[in-house]
């Protein structure tokens, strides 16, 4: 069981305290807290990895299109 997953904010809360993020599985409620207690401020269209509703990593896209594709060939056996 993974606990965490790489999601794309598609919306942030006006004080930037909050997002929503699209998914491998639909929709997450994300806190930024954490990030933003490092000072990395999220914004729209960011990608980073979400564990237990806390935002814990902001990544670039080429690390977010390689972790998902890693995560699907894992899913579906891909040597």
């Amino acid at each position: 069981m993974c606990l965490s997953d790489v999601v794309r904010l598609v919306e942030v809360s006006a004080d930037g305290s909050a997002a929503v993020g699209e998914g491998p599985y639909g929709p997450v409620d994300v806190s930024l807290l954490v990030l933003t207690m490092d000072g990395v401020q999220p914004v729209v269209g960011d990608w980073i990895v979400v564990t237990t509703g806390l935002a814990v990593e902001l990544l670039s896209e080429e690390e977010a299109v390689a972790v998902t594709r890693a995560r699907r060939e894992m899913k579906e056996g891909v040597p």
